[in-house]
């Protein structure tokens, strides 16, 4: 992913006061980012997608070892990214616009959104993050 020195300056600003945050820290998740150096951008019961100031989405798990792993698949990278830029919208830079081969997400329509029969499920995050679209030739794989 490129550089770009906004988006840079921003993440490590976020990185310092996420580290310089004094609430409870019952998964020792300050710890672990401290190590890797990157924004955590979405936990979820597996580990941690995160943001390092180079740009790169990686992601680690909660159990020891930690081990770092550079997301290589595109719409995990671009689940990451848009879920990262709700929370912090200076990323949204990094959020990339729907290709023109792009397809539909299936399992919201297209629509970013789940949801359980007529209500939608805010907790939830879509497949596709909540886009709407899932690259062309994505896997479906996990972390």
């Amino acid at each position: 992913m490129a550089r770009e020195p906004n988006i840079e300056s921003a993440v490590a600003e976020r990185l310092r006061a996420f580290l310089a945050d004094t609430a409870p820290d019952p998964l020792g998740l300050r710890a672990v980012v401290e190590k890797f150096g990157s924004l955590p951008l979405i936990l979820d019961m597996g580990g941690c997608y995160a943001l390092r100031t180079d740009g790169e989405v990686v992601s680690f798990a909660w159990d020891e070892p930690h081990g770092l792993m550079v997301v290589d698949d595109e719409r995990l990278r671009n689940v990451a990214l848009h879920q990262g830029s709700l929370k912090y919208p200076e990323l949204k830079a990094l959020v990339p616009s729907r290709p023109s081969g792009a397809i539909d997400c299936s399992s919201c329509g297209g629509t970013g959104t789940t949801s359980l029969g007529a209500r939608s499920v805010a907790s939830v995050i879509c497949f596709c993050g909540g886009l709407g679209w899932i690259p062309v030739g994505s896997s479906s794989g996990g972390r």
